[in-house]
């Protein structure tokens, strides 16, 4: 097993103590490297995309910091482990069964296909009482993973993951690696299953999304956490959501997209694993009547990966009659007979730049793709009105079964940037009220989102400065 790289910081070579914070050009052959692992799961998308930003911040940056005294730089080099295909294939029973052919989130995935949210709350419920009971099994497994002399020791370990932190956590103990924990939703209940009022190991910090008084409430009771633990970082939101967006570079996404200039924007999202609520969705918003002087809207229905709703949609609108108006790889455009235009779309790599250039989202409740949108909101965009959001509180959503996404709603109304609604067919009136500027002026956020790029690299040069 390879040491730690901190504990190598007295023979550094002398030369790289004397370089100095804050410059860009450096060769990072020339430094140490500290290793640091991000562990997600293929759970929904937000797991992912949260891993990744990360890594986007910190992989390749130079850090300098003071321990015990010394000036230690070096650079990061960031890791993304999904640990159950990596050291956990034993714990989990479907892919004991299938010869890791099928994984456990793989099941999860298909009911959020599927739009069973009820089974998706029941699923979760059954995972957590077996990951919790197999928190000892899995420590051990990481802890094996991190002793393999196939990879070096990192210097930390960074989860975005739910359910299994209290077996990752004995691992990070065990081997004296800091641990930090960055919930990838606002409610943490589901990161912090396992954990009790002894969970004090004095190299854990929990990230918080937002200087909210309910968030720190819930980490102090479930997580057992005391207030010293816990750092507002900001939530990991993909970089394009907290940028100035200009007029001009709002008009070469318009044209990549192949949106119409001009044209009032509503973008509907089912999620990554895509929903079938967008059907309901979109039958609703398309039976909006149009204005006496025509519609200048466009809809964009994005199905995620989720291919057979896109071909219900496609066959749905062949069936209205609609015309197509224009085809490129990634999209289908039809015009109907209302004039309303829709954009059908699967996947869409560049979605923030898309919710960037819309003036309404209309989203499922999964806290990545509400926070994205809460961002888009607040930043600086060059458009006549800001991003309003529209969230899926409808019987069957799941928000209703999710209790992680319970509170998402609540929070876009306390910021000022969105509400949700129980029914598909209030969808038409909602938006045709934020269009013809109907609805009350925003109000101030009682709270400041926090620039996650900014302060994530600080917290962790604090972490390594005092392990």
């Amino acid at each position: 097993m390879e040491t730690n790289p901190l504990l190598l910081s007295e023979e550094y070579p002398p030369h790289l103590h004397d370089i100095e914070e804050g410059g860009d050009s450096f060769a990072p052959e020339l430094l140490p490297t500290l290793y640091i692992d991000v562990i997600v799961c293929r759970g929904g998308g937000g797991h992912i995309s949260a891993g990744q930003e990360i890594q986007r911040i910190l992989d390749g940056k130079r850090t300098s910091f003071l321990r015990d005294g010394k000036r230690i730089t070096a650079h990061y080099k960031v890791r993304i482990i999904f640990p159950i295909d990596e050291c956990l294939q034993r714990v989990d029973p479907l892919q004991r069964l299938t010869k890791s052919r099928r994984r456990g989130e793989d099941i999860y995935n298909f009911l959020l296909q599927q739009g069973w949210h009820r089974a998706v709350a029941l699923y979760a419920k059954a995972g957590s009482w077996f990951m919790l009971n197999k928190a000892e099994k899995i420590g051990d497994s990481l802890s094996r993973y991190l002793a393999s002399e196939e990879r070096p020791v990192p210097a930390l370990i960074i989860s975005t993951m739910p359910f299994l932190n209290h077996g990752f956590l004995r691992a990070a103990e065990k081997a004296k690696i800091p641990f930090l924990l960055v919930p990838t939703d606002l409610d943490p209940t589901t990161f912090f299953n396992g954990f009790t009022d002894t969970m004090h190991y004095s190299r854990f910090k929990l990230a918080l999304p937002t200087d909210d008084a309910l968030f720190r409430l819930l980490a102090m009771r479930l997580g057992g956490l005391a207030s010293s633990q816990m750092e507002v970082l900001g939530f990991p939101a993909r970089t394009g959501c907290c940028k100035v967006w200009t007029r001009q570079q709002l008009e070469r996404i318009t044209r990549r997209e192949g949106l119409v200039r001009g044209y009032q924007t509503v973008t509907v999202v089912a999620g990554a694993q895509g929903g079938r609520s967008l059907m309901e969705h979109a039958k609703a918003l398309l039976s909006l009547r149009p204005p006496s002087r025509g519609w200048r809207l466009q809809i964009n229905l994005c199905c995620g990966k989720n291919r057979k709703l896109l071909e219900q949609l496609r066959s749905w609108l062949q069936e209205e009659r609609a015309r197509l108006f224009s085809r490129s790889i990634d999209r289908e455009s039809f015009l109907l007979k209302s004039g309303l235009l829709v954009h059908l779309r699967g996947y869409v790599e560049r979605m923030v730049e898309l919710m960037a250039c819309s003036d309404i989202l209309i989203t499922k409740t999964g806290t990545c793709s509400v926070m994205e949108g809460v961002h888009l909101a607040l930043a600086k965009v060059e458009k006549p009105e800001p991003l309003w959001l529209l969230l899926d509180n409808t019987p069957h959503s799941s928000a209703r079964h999710l209790t992680w996404e319970a509170v998402n709603i609540p929070f876009v109304e306390r910021m000022g940037v969105g509400e949700g609604f129980t029914d598909s067919s209030e969808l038409p009136r909602l938006v045709r009220a934020r269009l013809e500027g109907k609805r009350s002026s925003r109000k101030t956020p009682p709270h400041p989102l926090q620039d996650f790029a900014r302060e994530l690299p600080r917290l962790v040069a604090e972490m390594l400065s005092n392990s």
